[in-house]
Parts: structure tokens; C-alpha cells; sequence
């Protein structure tokens, strides 16, 4: 089949409004404006007709608006035009974009949800080389090609036009832009007069959530923002109102109260987005069903135009079963921290994770869905490097297949949004784990004991949900507040990091396991403590230049009754040891470590164990330590031997 009839019924198939022009210089062959359409019964007998035709689309019927970069010898349209998006906060690797055969490029969106449509209106950017189809132009149909092959294609790493149009996924053309096309800078037709009940009701709730936004207090700003942006969606989603309308006054309300200057506008149109969409999952209902009476007057602004009582179906049908990527632990699409002392575990545990996603198989005892795996290895890559090795050979997994992917070193996250997000497309997207290890080396504010901007970084963690495709559940290993306790394992930032996370998972490490449980904020089921071996191993690969051996560590996940049998032989250890220090008080770590068989890989005694071993029984008042360094019986201490001898008699 002619190439460019596929192409042009493919578009037809996508809803688009489809015609023919010559191919030597893009003119239509038809009266465009009324012949332009949807029949694919008709585009095949024009291109019986003109076999060597191109595809184009009416940009009018089609509801769309094209920037056009030109490269045509004159200014670089095509930088120009990136310019004008990032002045403006927008993401170019999120706009579906075609390269044309001249080298320039054509930036899709939809037609503002308000006001009179975009023409082509250029003049604001003509000079920049940079030129505007909307309604009432056209422009030659993205896959099409022309009689020397050259074409009209697809831009690395931007999402395809022809899906985004068919799953209607092409982005707004932004306000701010809006603003720039339309005459005087403004909408030249007046203000819509408000026609039903439920445009003003939605006009009203956008004053208040708009006037709220605009004189809240630093700290909860971006909760607020994207609180509002969720009640908006409802309303967007139910034709209430236009999501452009939203869009702008939310934004205008978070420049008023700093937002904008302190996270940046990208990071703020992200939060406007992320609302928004979620919003629009779910409708608003009509205010019938809400028990209004008919006829009766909008909310004023100065109220909460929420209802605040809903019957039961409606509170129940508002249920939204969770998805898991970790059964009954983590929620698709979450953000986690896992909090826990340096060595605790957390990164064993992580890799482990990491793993068991990438494989789909058991983690911890629970089922895991099969998702690639974005992790960030940042803090020590070289420890990671060794553990993921080592790893391999415990779990069986190949490291030259296994789909987990690491990115090495510190960065700015805020800086890198752009190419993250393209380098993951790049790979095949569909990230369904990121893990940030560590969440704190990438914080970008300038005092580490600013809770204010803590929170802010925990926003910045959050806002990696939207920039990876897939909307991978998000997980950043986090150090504690300082001097914690096992039952006090906080992240850095207390309150204000917690309320933008969705749960805090803990590393609270024993002398030989670490427990892996939350504090302080978990959404879903609470579930019970899993124990994990902290397990010290070689692999042939890990040598230094010398040719030894280098240790390094991995988890395992223990049940229950593993952990039963540890702890009977923790006790065991702690009742042995006692009874060394009952024999030779003045008995060394180095010499307990040694009676006790306890030896480093190196072969020196383990004398840390022998520590922690001596600070439990200190702990319990068995033993206390002398002035002259040693140790010493307490009276608690000689009953436990006693107990212990009379049971061993028994036995």
C-alpha cells in the first residue's frame, strides 16, 4: 500500500481531520477547510487520484495548535522555541514533537480550554524564526514522506503524536503562551457569561481554593497547591470548567505566595499537574446527586464549596482498592523512606528489593510484581557495586540481563529532571521502582536543619514519580534524626518530611538481624516486623590488588521461626560470656571473642561482637564494669547462672 495512505488513514483512525497536498510545496489539492475529513472511503479516492499526494491535517476540526521551529537559514526557531518553553516551565521531552524534513521541529498541543481558539497568530514570535498553526492552518501529517525520502518523523525521546492525539495526551498550550498569541495579550472576546449552576459553582470553588493558596504560609504551600488542583479536577473532568482557566489562576496564586520564586515554576506547574490529573480520575459528581436543590445559588467564594456531608454510597463509592508493587507493603505509585542508622542494613535491604522487582519473585515473604528498576546509587557507589555483585551469586540472577539500572554519583535533581526523563524513555520507560540511595545526599537546600526546606526536598522525591515513566513507586533511604533511638527512627525534617511521604519504613539494627517496620506515618495495612540477615560474604570478582579476598555484605529475609532460633541463641551467646567474666573478670573483648570462636574474615578475633554482646549484659544488669577496665558479676547476674545450672541440670 502507498505509504503515505497508511499514514493518512492511521491519523484518520486517531480522530484526526485528514486531506491532501502537492508534494513539491505542501499547497492543499483540495478545499481544505470544508472537504478536510474523517472518511476513510474518501482519502483513499484522492490518493487514487494523486497517488504521490501528502497527508495533511486541519489543525481547526482537529482541535490542535503546532509551534513551528523553522531551520530555514534565518534565526534558529527551533532553539528559540525550547527557549520560550523553559522560560515557561515547560518540559520539551513531554511535548509530542516531529522533525521536519528541513531539520525544524513541530510542537503539538491542544487548543486552550477557554477563550477564542489560536489562530495563526505569530507575529509575537515571527522574528525568533518561530511560526504558529492553529485554527484556520494546517500542517503536513507526522510520519508522512516526500518523494526524495526525506520525512517528517518522530523526535527522539518525545512521546509519539499520533498516540498522543488518539489517546488525547497532548498537552494544553499553556496560558502563559496563550497569552503571548493572542492579540493585546489577552482574550480578545469577553469573559464567558456563566450558564449553569455548575460553572458557577466551579467559579466560585476556584476563587476560594485560588484565594486560600495565595496567602498561605510557608510549609504547607505545596500541599495546598496540589489539594486544590485535586478538588479543581473533579470539576475540569465533569466540563464544569476549563482546565486552562485552572492552570493559570493556580499559578498566578502560587506565584503570589512565593511558591513560584522558592521551587521554581517547573516544580510548581509539576505539582499543578499531578493535582489535576488525579482530579480528573473521578468526576465531580452533579450537584443533584449531591442532595443540592435545584435552582439554588452557588456557594459564595468565601465558603467551602466541598459538601461536607456525603451519604453513605457516595463515602463507600469513593473506595480505591490499592495497587501494590510489594503485597500488603508498597503501594504503586508511593513515596517511601526508610529510615535507619549508618549500617542498619538499608542499602542490603534495598538491592535485595531491587532485585527480587526486577525478577518478580519473593521479597521478604511477600509476592512481588515483575517492574524494571531505576536505582540511584549516589552515596557510595563502589559499596554498592561490591554488594550488587555479591548479590548476584546468593540470588542467582545474571547482572548482564537483570532489568535494575543504576546511576552513579550526586546530582541536582531539580537541574536534571529533562534528562532523566529522556534517558529512561531512551532505555524503554515503564520504570516500576526507583531508590534513591541516599534521599539526604541529594538535598538541595542550603541548612540541613531547616524543616521547612526539608519538606521541600521530600516534594522533590515525590515529584520523581512524575518524571520517570511508569509512576514507579519511589523509595530514598534516609539517615534518622540525630542521637535517635531504635523506637525513635524519624527522617531528617520530622513533621514536615512525613507529611509529604506516604509511609516510613525502618532499619533497627540487633546484633546480628536487622528489623524492617515503620514509625510515624505508613498509608495501607500495618503489617508486622520482618527480620533480615545481615550476612557477610566474598565473591571471587571482589579482590584487591593484592588478590585477597574483599568482604562485603547482603541481606537475607528469616522467618519467624528463624528469628526464634537466632534469639534462643543470642541468649545462649549472652549466658556463655556471662560465665567467661564470672571465671576472668579482667578477661579482654579480644580473649572473650576468642573463647567464644567469634573471628573476622581476616581472622582477628571479632571483637565488636564480643562488645555488643557485653553492653547487652550491662543493659540488663548482669555485669557492670570496673574502674580497672574489666568486668564484674552483679547479683542479678550469679541468680541467672544459678537459673541457668539448675536448668541444666533438669536437662
Amino acid at each position: 500500500m502507498n505509504h503515505n495512505l497508511q499514514v493518512a488513514l492511521k491519523w484518520q483512525q486517531a480522530g484526526a481531520y485528514v486531506f491532501v497536498a502537492k508534494p513539491e510545496n505542501k499547497r492543499p489539492l483540495v478545499e481544505w477547510r470544508d472537504k478536510s475529513t474523517t472518511d476513510p472511503d474518501t482519502v483513499r479516492e484522492w490518493f487514487k487520484q494523486w497517488p504521490n499526494a501528502l497527508p495533511a491535517i486541519d489543525l481547526a476540526k482537529s482541535g490542535h495548535v503546532v509551534i513551528d521551529g523553522d531551520r530555514h537559514g534565518g534565526p534558529d526557531g527551533v532553539c528559540h522555541a525550547e527557549q520560550l518553553f523553559a522560560e515557561r516551565g515547560l518540559v520539551t521531552s513531554a511535548i509530542p514533537t516531529v522533525t521536519t524534513p528541513q531539520d525544524g521541529r513541530h510542537y503539538w498541543f491542544k487548543q486552550p480550554l477557554e477563550g477564542e481558539p489560536i489562530t495563526n497568530s505569530d507575529k509575537p514570535v515571527r522574528d525568533k524564526g518561530i511560526n504558529v498553526r492553529g485554527d484556520g492552518g494546517y500542517v503536513i501529517a507526522p510520519g508522512a514522506l516526500l518523494p526524495d525520502g526525506r520525512g517528517y518523523k518522530r523526535a527522539p525521546n518525545t512521546p509519539s503524536t499520533i498516540e498522543a492525539v488518539r489517546d488525547g495526551t497532548v498537552p494544553v498550550l499553556p496560558p502563559s503562551i496563550v497569552t503571548l498569541l493572542r492579540p493585546n495579550g489577552h482574550d480578545s472576546r469577553a469573559a464567558k457569561p456563566t450558564s449553569s449552576r455548575e460553572e458557577g459553582y466551579a467559579q466560585a470553588a476556584l476563587d476560594n481554593v485560588a484565594r486560600q493558596l495565595a496567602t498561605v504560609a510557608e510549609g504547607s504551600r505545596n500541599i495546598e497547591l496540589n489539594n486544590g488542583a485535586l478538588i479543581m479536577g473533579h470539576m475540569v473532568a465533569s466540563g464544569w470548567i476549563g482546565r486552562a482557566t485552572v492552570e493559570g489562576r493556580l499559578f498566578d496564586a502560587a506565584t503570589a505566595c512565593g511558591l513560584v520564586k522558592d521551587d521554581g515554576p517547573h516544580s510548581v506547574r509539576a505539582t499543578i499537574k499531578s493535582g489535576l490529573d488525579t482530579g480528573e480520575k473521578e468526576p465531580h459528581a452533579s450537584l443533584e446527586d449531591r442532595g443540592c436543590l435545584k435552582g439554588a445559588k452557588p456557594l459564595p467564594p468565601s465558603e467551602d464549596p466541598r459538601p461536607l456531608i456525603k451519604s453513605s454510597k457516595e463515602f463507600v463509592g469513593e473506595f480505591v482498592p490499592p495497587d501494590y508493587l510489594v503485597d500488603g507493603l508498597l503501594q504503586e505509585g508511593f513515596l517511601y523512606s526508610l529510615t535507619g542508622a549508618t549500617g542498619a542494613g538499608k542499602t542490603a535491604i534495598t538491592l535485595r528489593l531491587a532485585a527480587s522487582t526486577a525478577l518478580g519473585i519473593i521479597f521478604a515473604n511477600r509476592e512481588t510484581k515483575k517492574k524494571r528498576v531505576l536505582y540511584l546509587a549516589a552515596e557510595n557507589p563502589d559499596d554498592v557495586r561490591m554488594r550488587w555483585i555479591a548479590l548476584a551469586q546468593h540470588m542467582g540472577f545474571d547482572v548482564e540481563t537483570i532489568e535494575v539500572y543504576f546511576i552513579e554519583g550526586v546530582f541536582k535533581i531539580s537541574e536534571m529532571a529533562d534528562a532523566l526523563r529522556a534517558e529512561t524513555k531512551r532505555l524503554g520507560g515503564e520504570f516500576g521502582m526507583l531508590i534513591v540511595d541516599t534521599g539526604p545526599v541529594f538535598y538541595e537546600g542550603d541548612d540541613e536543619n531547616n524543616r521547612t526546606q526539608q519538606g521541600r526536598h521530600a516534594v522533590m522525591l515525590r515529584g520523581l514519580i512524575d518524571i520517570i515513566p511508569g509512576r514507579p513507586t519511589v523509595l530514598a533511604n534516609c539517615h534518622p534524626v540525630k542521637n535517635a533511638s531504635a523506637d525513635n527512627l524519624i527522617p531528617a525534617g520530622g513533621g514536615n518530611f512525613l507529611n509529604q511521604v506516604d509511609g516510613n519504613l525502618t532499619a533497627a539494627k540487633t546484633d546480628s538481624t536487622t528489623e524492617l517496620h515503620w514509625q510515624g506515618k505508613f498509608r495501607g495495612v500495618e503489617f508486622a516486623p520482618m527480620h533480615f540477615m545481615l550476612k557477610t560474604v566474598t565473591h571471587e570478582r571482589l579482590k584487591d590488588s593484592r588478590g585477597r579476598l574483599i568482604p562485603t555484605v547482603i541481606s537475607t529475609y528469616i522467618s519467624d521461626k528463624e528469628q526464634e532460633g537466632i534469639t534462643a541463641q543470642k541468649l545462649s551467646d549472652e549466658d556463655a560470656v556471662l560465665n567467661l567474666i564470672a571465671t576472668d573478670p579482667k578477661a579482654s573483648q579480644a580473649t572473650i571473642a576468642t573463647a567464644m570462636g567469634w573471628k573476622l574474615y581476616s581472622g582477628e578475633p571479632h571483637k565488636t561482637k564480643a562488645s555488643r554482646c557485653i553492653a547487652s549484659l550491662v543493659k540488663h544488669k548482669l555485669v557492670k564494669e570496673t574502674r580497672g577496665g574489666g568486668y564484674k558479676i552483679t547479683p542479678e547476674g550469679n541468680k541467672a547462672l544459678e537459673k541457668k545450672d539448675d536448668n541444666d541440670d533438669d536437662d
